[in-house]
């Protein structure tokens, strides 16, 4: 796996290159599909009309593509971020995605920005994960921001768009994506936290305790742990089971040449697709 921007398929049989020596995953930060958002974020060289040419390129070579996804830029609301995650799902040929809480990280310019014009920030640094919201939004309360950032995870990895995102696959690269799809989905739906930050299991003792915590007591600690690790591993089997039907379904005779707007050959310049609402949002109609 590497990481790389959304140029680099402009640099001449860089992905040809990148394929032939082993890259099989490859992480993108895309960070929004609105332009006001990228702009915002200082990421002007990502345009909404490349990215379907990047991706596809790296798609044409056999690589799975994974996108960073940041949830709370200042002109985000709740009804915004989950019609921007519906046009990603629609017209984006992404295999996986990975939202992240816009965290104004320690030590950052947005931090020392952000400490200057008195923005509210916790003095608590264990949240500064980019998977827990951690300071005032301009348009949403904290905990609408955290349902905007749960409610996308739900919808980008929802049965139904899992279905899609193996169809957009064939052969190889669906069983890898089919492995993803499994580590994505119990990551988040079973542990309730980013993929990055979880595992299959949970590996820590009774004494593994920030200084200050009181140890818990034998008893209470291995009963806890037990009946966690049932509940983990019910859900696992539930999820494999689910994953297991929607490939099955995405092997079907029907499917084999499927298609949508997001996996055309020919790209669409999408950029004339979006329309400036009277909330200064940027929005596919």
């Amino acid at each position: 796996m590497l990481q790389t921007d959304t140029m680099a398929h402009k640099i001449p049989r860089f992905i040809e290159k990148m394929t032939h020596a082993g890259c099989r995953r490859v992480f993108i930060g895309m960070e929004s599909v609105n332009p006001r958002n990228l702009d915002a974020c200082g990421k002007r060289q990502n345009k909404i009309s490349e990215y379907r040419r990047m991706l596809q390129a790296w798609r044409d070579h056999g690589a799975l593509t994974c996108a960073g996804y940041i949830i709370g830029f200042p002109n985000d609301t709740y009804e915004s971020i989950m019609r921007d995650v519906e046009f990603l799902k629609r017209e984006i040929p992404l295999d996986l995605a990975e939202f992240f809480v816009l965290t104004p990280l320690p030590g950052s310019e947005d931090h020392q920005k952000m400490t200057r014009q008195g923005t509210r920030m916790d003095t608590d640094l264990n949240g500064y994960d980019a998977d827990h919201v951690v300071m005032e939004h301009p348009q949403m309360s904290r905990e609408e921001w955290t349902r905007a950032y749960r409610d996308a995870w739900r919808s980008f990895y929802s049965p139904e768009h899992c279905l899609t995102l193996l169809k957009r696959r064939k052969g190889p690269r669906r069983r890898l994506l089919f492995s993803s799809l499994i580590w994505f989905r119990s990551a988040f739906f079973l542990t309730g936290v980013h993929p990055l930050l979880g595992g299959y299991f949970r590996s820590h003792g009774r004494k593994d305790r920030r200084p200050g915590m009181p140890l818990e007591p034998i008893p209470v600690y291995y009963t806890k742990r037990g009946i966690e690790f049932l509940k983990y591993s019910f859900g696992m089997l539930t999820t494999l089971w689910d994953l297991w039907w929607l490939n099955r379904k995405a092997q079907a005779p029907e499917n084999e040449s499927y298609t949508d707007s997001a996996i055309q050959p020919e790209p669409v310049e999408q950029t004339s697709d979006f329309a400036t609402d009277k909330n200064s949002r940027v929005c596919a109609p």
